[in-house]
């Protein structure tokens, strides 16, 4: 009975993790600041800049 749970806590968790991209993706559309290009983008994140200051790699990896 156990291994089941971690089965269901993973769905739930992938389920929050949709709800919440959505939510925003919403939230941009309704307040025009969606970038339909940004969105549909296919390259790997690299050198992305958090309010202009932090790069997320510097995060991630910890250079």
């Amino acid at each position: 009975m156990i291994f089941v749970e971690a089965l269901i806590d993973m769905g739930r968790t992938a389920f929050n993790i949709n709800g919440s991209m959505i939510a925003g993706t919403l939230t941009s559309k309704i307040l025009g600041s969606h970038n339909v290009e940004k969105f549909n983008d296919k390259k790997p994140i690299d050198n992305v800049y958090i309010s202009g200051y932090t790069k997320v790699n510097k995060l991630i990896k910890g250079d």
